[in-house]
C-alpha cells in the first residue's frame, strides 16, 4: 500500500481485495471438518487417509460430543460415527432440553 501511495503521489484511491480461501482450508488433520466426513458409519475412516481420528468437541453445555463410537461398543468399537448418527445424538440432546 505504500507502494501504490508512492507511485501515485497521493493523488488516487484504491480499494485492495485479497482472497483468503486457500488459508482457509489448511487445519490440522484430526479437526472436525463438514466438508470431509461420512453420512454413515465406518471402519477406520478418518479425515485424511492413514491420518489420526478426528478430534473430539466441547459443546455449549459442557458435554462433550465425540465423532467415533467408543471402543466397548458392542457392534462398532472405535469406528467413525457418520454425520447421521453424530446429528441424531445432537437432536435428542435437544429435545431432552440439554
Amino acid at each position: 500500500m505504500d507502494i501504490f501511495k508512492e507511485k501515485t503521489h497521493g493523488f488516487k484511491k484504491a480499494l485492495f481485495l485479497f482472497d483468503n480461501a486457500t488459508t482457509h482450508q489448511k487445519q490440522a488433520p484430526n479437526v472436525p471438518s463438514a466438508h470431509k466426513v461420512l453420512k454413515g458409519p465406518k471402519l477406520g475412516w478418518t479425515p485424511c487417509p492413514g491420518g489420526p481420528k478426528m478430534q473430539d468437541i466441547i459443546l455449549p453445555d459442557g458435554s462433550i460430543q465425540s465423532f467415533h463410537f467408543p471402543d466397548d461398543h458392542p457392534s462398532m468399537p472405535g469406528w467413525f460415527k457418520g454425520m447421521k448418527v453424530v446429528l441424531e445424538g445432537l437432536w435428542q440432546l435437544q429435545e431432552n432440553g440439554k
